[in-house]
């Protein structure tokens, strides 16, 4: 099941006004969102997969655009000209562009191949066939929320525009997934691409806690490679800081020029 946690600003979005009377598709529940692995059960009684988002919504330029946060590894999906108080419009692009960073990353990192695609998009499918948006955050989350948020709405600034294809948006969910960011209790620092992709290949996948294990171990040497190449360096030659982030934005100013 995907449960969107909502923000104020996210519950106002899915609020739509009908003969004089405001009606959301948002429900109130519990505030602490672990009281849902309790309370949600499926058909047989058994506890329902939980996938815990925290949905925020911001306009830029007139446009209205939502942030949503995976809980736990702080993985996030954005998306731009959204239209307000429709929830089925929303899912139908949040599935498919989730699936698009995910997989992007995994090709990218040789974790998988295009052809195993198929039978993981269908277990996903599956597995999240309910939908199931209440108003509640995370103060946590929300902190990174607002961080993705700042960046974003400075590189729309200096862009001038709010990008609005998919090409775009991936390659801007890839800068701003592969940040590292650190999350209670274990206090470590992470990558959330990194930790949605190996939550993604145990739930969606069957990779056994071995292998997830031995894919970690894969990220922590390619980064001490990393590190090990960047002192390597000499300091008048290294790029000067936020080189990512600026290669973001030539990226954006060029594709604005091709329209």
């Amino acid at each position: 099941m995907l449960i969107f946690n909502c923000t104020k600003a996210a519950t106002e979005f899915f609020t739509v006004t009908r003969k004089g009377e405001k009606q959301s598709f948002v429900y109130p529940p519990d505030k602490n969102i672990t009281i849902d692995s309790q309370r949600l059960q499926d058909a047989d009684g058994n506890p329902v997969m939980l996938f815990q988002w925290v949905l925020h919504a911001i306009t830029v330029k007139r446009k209205h655009c939502l942030i949503a946060m995976e809980v736990n590894t702080r993985f996030s999906v954005i998306l731009t000209a959204m239209p307000k108080g429709n929830p089925d419009a929303f899912i139908d692009r949040f599935k498919p562009r989730l699936l698009d960073q995910l997989f992007g990353f995994a090709l990218q990192s040789g974790i998988l191949k295009e052809e195993q695609f198929a039978m993981f998009i269908n277990e996903f499918m599956a597995q999240t066939a309910d939908i199931f948006l209440c108003q509640r955050s995370d103060r946590s989350v929300q902190a990174h929320i607002n961080d993705v948020v700042s960046q974003f709405t400075e590189t729309v600034d200096a862009s001038g525009y709010v990008p609005d294809n998919e090409g775009e948006m991936l390659n801007f969910s890839a800068y701003i997934n592969n940040q590292l960011r650190k999350v209670k209790p274990s206090r470590d620092y992470t990558h959330p691409d990194e930790q949605m992709l190996l939550f993604w290949l145990q739930q969606f996948c069957g990779f056994t806690p071995e292998q997830a294990a031995s894919i970690k171990q894969h990220f922590a040497d390619l980064h001490r490679r990393s590190f090990s190449a960047w002192n390597d360096i000499p300091d008048d030659v290294k790029p000067p800081p936020y080189t990512d982030k600026i290669v973001i934005l030539e990226d954006f100013k060029a594709q604005k020029g091709n329209k």
